[in-house]
């Protein structure tokens, strides 16, 4: 058993065991420093025990906590390493820094964090996965014209994966079920900015576009807005060529002109029964406002030619 942190470092200097690995905690001495220091008021801990005054409040529940886990595993004594989070910390600068840091590994986690929460959630996942397969070719092909990096490529894809879970508390306003979801769950390994992006762009990934009379929106800064604006737009078709929940598109290729961006649907070989992308090509090209708007172009669907466009574009 090993802990970590200012209150196992005062507790072992109190009930000292020296183990293999250097200084510990005696268990039975500090089961019984617990019982002692529980009857008193944290002033006279500090006075008897030369204690910080905020240790000296902290201290008997981090020795009801130890001393539970001690006996719930059988620990006769505790290591002390003498280290605590913010070694931990600048442990990972440093790796970061000269750039071990095991990046992909990273993101794997954050990104099978998501799927659980998905799942959680009872999404469709083989949707959620088709979806996010899109959007990050679409963030790639697109890369001349939204100028983002690997960062927001992975924000995207964990948006991508989550876009729908708010259908487990209803269809109609799903959308911003799905951002409450994401704003409230646990995902460990992005900071509370990236998660807001992340629970902002599945939020607009059908109706309504990003607007500041949105509170989640207009908390974000001017340029997380900005990125929130650029992954939805290409979320929203990625959503969109997969209307039907089949998997009749295999992929998106873009092509790129001044002033328009073509999008062209290749039909997934492998899908049984209806072939026609009549409907994909039609929700894409109503879909595709945020796109013309963001990228400041005309966006054409092959395919789609007679049917309504989005809006005019000079």
């Amino acid at each position: 058993m090993v802990a970590t942190g200012g209150n196992a470092e005062a507790i072992s200097a109190l009930c000292p065991f020296a183990t293999a690995d250097g200084n510990g905690i005696d268990v039975a001495a500090m089961l019984a420093l617990r019982d002692e220091m529980a009857a008193l008021t944290p002033r006279a801990r500090r006075e008897r025990y030369g204690l910080r005054g905020d240790r000296a409040d902290v201290i008997v529940p981090a020795l009801f906590v130890l001393s539970a886990v001690a006996e719930a595993a059988g620990a006769t004594s505790i290591t002390t390493p003498g280290v605590g989070l913010k070694d931990g910390i600048l442990a990972e600068l440093v790796d970061r820094a000269f750039r071990v840091w095991d990046v992909p590994g990273e993101a794997a986690e954050v990104e099978a964090q998501a799927l659980a929460l998905g799942r959680k959630y009872r999404f469709d996942e083989a949707h959620a996965k088709h979806v996010a397969a899109m959007s990050v070719s679409l963030f790639d092909q697109c890369a001349d014209l939204h100028h983002l990096g690997p960062e927001e490529r992975s924000l995207l894809k964990l948006a991508a994966l989550l876009h729908d879970v708010g259908d487990f508390v209803g269809f109609d306003a799903h959308h911003k079920h799905t951002y409450y979801l994401v704003t409230h769950s646990d995902l460990m390994g992005l900071s509370p900015e990236q998660k807001e992006v992340v629970a902002n762009v599945a939020r607009y990934h059908r109706k309504s576009l990003p607007d500041l009379s949105h509170p989640g929106y207009r908390k974000l800064d001017r340029r997380l807005r900005t990125v929130v604006r650029k992954l939805a737009a290409l979320l929203r078709v990625a959503d969109a060529f997969d209307r039907e929940h089949q998997g009749k598109v295999l992929d998106v290729a873009v092509r790129i002109t001044p002033g328009r961006l073509s999008l062209r649907a290749t039909p997934n070989p492998l899908t049984t029964g209806n072939r026609d992308l009549s409907l994909e090509r039609w929700t894409a090209l109503r879909k595709a406002d945020l796109m013309e708007e963001v990228f400041a172009c005309e966006v054409k669907v092959d395919g789609a030619e007679g049917m309504a466009p989005t809006k005019s574009f000079q």
